[in-house]
């Protein structure tokens, strides 16, 4: 049984010689969304996180929703155990895969080949597990030849195929995903869709961060509203977007 809880986590940044108090405050809070906590010397401190608390379990598909700066980012890569909590503990149980920042991990000088072999190494898959994955993943992202050239020479679009393919290799238990479907052509979000249906028929639990409500609505039985990284709503999706949408 796949289980994601978070217990009461914050997650905090120092921003170093802010001498300029008054005006630099004005600006972290404009910038990152992040709430002023505390000053230290020249360093001030910023709470990205503060006292998030939810669990999800077997079924749970979660989206994630909150202007620019709301925590959303920050709240996946802790759940992924990018980022340790600075207060409070993220419990996991299940295999966890990620989709956030598109192209990070992919080397430029590699080929399409060995950064599959290389990411899919580094995520604790075995050899024999990428090789079975590699006429689906050909197929997905329809590159072809440039497959065997170096990842420097592709598209924006070309690398979102590549990286996209590579993060949905196997069936986690845990699937997290940002943004993803805002990047690549019209050909590709469709084809991400379909992908990600596939992913609920294996993945136990999935959170979804995206500005596009309507996507959230597709995809996501429960939804979170995060303003300056706290939780505002945390219910049924269409409850918590439309108060996402009067600005609460």
């Amino acid at each position: 049984m796949a289980f994601l809880k978070c217990d009461n986590v914050t997650v905090q940044y120092p921003v170093l010689d802010a001498r300029s108090l008054s005006l630099r405050n004005r600006i972290v809070n404009l910038g990152t969304g992040g709430v002023l906590e505390k000053e230290a010397g020249s360093a001030i401190i910023i709470t990205a996180l503060k006292n998030i608390s939810f669990e999800l379990n077997d079924g749970d598909i979660l989206g994630l929703v909150g202007h620019n700066g709301s925590g959303k980012t920050t709240l996946l890569k802790t759940l992924a155990g990018i980022f340790e909590p600075d207060v409070g503990s993220v419990i996991r149980n299940g295999e966890v895969a990620t989709l956030l920042d598109i192209g990070t991990g992919i080397e430029g000088d590699l080929n399409g080949y060995e950064n599959i072999y290389r990411i899919g190494l580094l995520r604790g898959f075995d050899r024999r597990k990428i090789e079975a994955a590699l006429p689906e993943i050909e197929e997905f992202t329809d590159l072809g030849g440039y497959l065997s050239l170096p990842t420097r020479t592709y598209s924006a679009g070309m690398k979102t195929r590549l990286a996209f393919a590579i993060a949905t290799m196997t069936r986690p238990d845990i699937l997290l995903i940002d943004e993803v479907f805002a990047a690549g052509d019209a050909n590709f979000q469709e084809k991400a869709r379909r992908r990600v249906e596939e992913q609920l028929i294996s993945a136990k639990i999935i959170l979804l961060a995206s500005h596009s409500n309507d996507l959230i609505r597709l995809f996501c039985n429960k939804c979170m509203l995060l303003d300056k990284g706290l939780i505002r709503s945390f219910g049924e999706t269409e409850d918590v977007l439309e108060q996402y949408q009067k600005g609460a």
